[in-house]
């Protein structure tokens, strides 16, 4: 199976919803059939980002000018992976990387943490699995309200 390669663009933030400027160029090579968390692995492997710390966010633009698309789940992965199949060209669609740090503050029981390898999210005394992926924050932040809302319902 043949493999595609993926420039990534990264360091740097967006100035506007079209602009990614000032950035460093890296890149990875994905089998033609990777999935979204090979994806994730792939950058966060040859960027060193630690997914557990850091939320990422993955964009790419089209056409100049037009709001980047941004790959988010399965589906958008695969239509990403269909358009670099039909380009012989490298340079077109570079993903553009940004992170931001996951914090998930602290409450009047104690600290909110979260066990990557695990998956267990802990509220004070409580503790839960999460069933969460390198970047289902959402989620995660979903299971994390309702274990507060458990904890100040109990008391």
């Amino acid at each position: 199976m043949a493999n595609i390669t993926i420039l990534l663009r990264h360091s740097v933030s967006w100035i506007s919803e079209s602009d990614y400027t000032n950035y460093r160029i890296d890149g990875i090579l994905l089998r033609e059939n990777a999935t979204d968390n090979d994806l994730v692995n792939g950058i966060s492997t040859q960027l060193g980002i630690d997914c557990s710390r850091k939320r990422m966010e993955i964009r790419y633009m089209m056409e100049d000018n037009v709001t980047p698309m941004e790959i988010r789940n399965e589906m958008g992965m695969r239509f990403f992976m269909e358009l670099k199949r039909r380009q012989s060209n490298c340079g077109l669609y570079p993903l553009c990387i940004t992170t931001e740090k996951q914090n998930f503050g602290c409450n009047n029981n104690g600290e909110i943490s979260f066990d990557q390898d695990t998956s267990m999210v802990e509220v004070g005394t409580v503790s839960v699995a999460a069933l969460v992926d390198n970047r289902s924050v959402n989620a995660l932040w979903l299971v994390i309200r309702i274990m507060l809302f458990v904890i100040v319902a109990t008391k």
